[in-house]
């Protein structure tokens, strides 16, 4: 009987530190990739990223899955263009309802006759 009642708050979405209910965490990184008129969303991608057109427009958002805090290499595709990354993902501190990690949003601009830039 025991069992049963350790599993109850996990079925619901508790956390195991009390009666708080815990958000699903936001994706680690997510990247927004802004187009010229030369690109379509259909010429970006991020390996292992799901890449889908935003609201904006010429505007591409790449997510990331579940990744641990620290540093991570990636590298955009933009057609032929390639945009290598760096973007460390800072831990949490541990609370309650953490993910491990404090999410981050990165931004590249993809100009037409330029040199590829990104930023922050």
């Amino acid at each position: 009987m025991r069992f049963v009642l350790l599993a109850i708050p996990a079925a619901l979405g508790l956390s195991a530190c009390g009666a708080c209910a815990c958000l699903p965490c936001p994706p680690p990184i997510t990247i927004d990739v802004h187009l010229d008129e030369t690109h379509d969303a259909s010429s970006v991608s991020v390996a292992g990223f799901a890449c889908i057109a935003a609201d904006a427009p010429s505007t591409v958002t790449c997510t990331s899955p579940q990744l641990g805090g620290g540093t991570h290499g990636l590298v955009v595709h933009v057609g032929e263009r390639t945009i290598p990354m760096r973007v460390h993902l800072p831990g949490d501190g541990g609370s309650c309802c953490g993910c491990g990690y404090q999410p981050v949003r990165e931004q590249v601009f993809v100009l037409e006759g330029d040199p590829l830039m990104s930023g922050v």
